[in-house]
């Protein structure tokens, strides 16, 4: 027994990759999406189902897809190709170790404070306080519960949830306070170690930058500005969630390997707004 409390639980590494893309290009891989994925489940609630016979996303259920070492890394390779065209934009790319069965967490994103009011007095006659109550998560944050199986299969329970401030709501003194809108997913897979899955869906609309532009002549320094124009124009974006678990059993790994796996991954971003058709 107390032989059985010595043994160090594996860890598993939570490789992860989110990413707004420009709905258009999402059909540009979508292809590959149906013909290679190993298989897929929808989640429960919100998100956008890809129709894996066309490739077209529709705004129902999400869908999760699951793919091998070789495929998922091909389709990371695309989704940094669509980075450099502006049709993409990579918001994080974390890594994170975390116990079996234990909760990992990824915020992408900022606390926004919430304030509660309080009335006191009586009309006409009354006061209005405000004061601290919480922060609230304001962002893309995902949460992933990993349980090892046997012959290195991988069960996870992922919850991400995307929030945004909305407009103003005025309540029945008068003040207004931002509304939180929320869109999320829940799914439950099952992958061999280092298969990759993608949660596609969560999709927004936002006005993005679109250039027009004389050809040749929009590209001359200082004076291309006078054969251009840029009109924003609503686009539909697609949060897409890249998840990868790695089994690290704790004797193998050399100090290097351990300092390599924690390592923070590098990743730039771009502004939406710069993204181009």
């Amino acid at each position: 027994m107390i032989a059985n409390l010595d043994i160090k639980p594996n860890q598993i590494l939570i490789e992860a990759m989110i990413v707004e893309v420009n709905s258009e290009a999402v059909r540009d891989i979508g292809i590959q999406w149906h013909t290679t994925g190993l298989g897929y489940q929808k989640g429960s609630k919100g998100g956008v189902d890809l129709d894996l016979t066309t490739g077209t996303p529709s705004i129902t259920s999400g869908v999760t897809l699951i793919y091998d070492r070789t495929i998922g890394e091909k389709l990371k390779v695309e989704i940094r190709a669509l980075e450099e065209k502006k049709k993409a934009n990579v918001l994080s790319n974390p890594k994170i170790m975390t116990l079996d069965g234990h909760e990992a967490i990824i915020l992408v994103g900022e606390r926004y404070p919430i304030l509660k009011t309080e009335v006191t007095g009586t009309p006409p006659t009354t006061y209005i306080t405000e004061s601290f109550d919480r922060y609230e998560p304001i962002g893309i944050s995902l949460r992933v519960v990993p349980h090892l199986c046997a012959d290195g299969w991988v069960n996870m329970l992922i919850h991400p949830e995307v929030t945004s401030l909305g407009e103003d709501v005025t309540g029945s003194t008068g003040l207004k306070v931002k509304r939180i809108n929320t869109r999320e997913a829940d799914t439950n897979v099952r992958v061999k170690e280092g298969e990759t899955i993608v949660i596609g869906g969560l999709r927004s609309e936002k006005l993005v930058d679109n250039v027009y532009k004389v050809p040749l002549l929009g590209d001359i320094p200082v004076l291309g500005y006078l054969f251009k124009r840029t009109e924003k124009k609503p686009t539909k974006i697609d949060l897409l969630i890249f998840i990868t678990p790695h089994i690290i059993e704790e004797p193998k790994l050399s100090p290097e390997e351990r300092k390599r796996l924690e390592a923070p991954s590098s990743y730039k971003t771009t502004n939406l707004s710069n993204f181009t058709n």
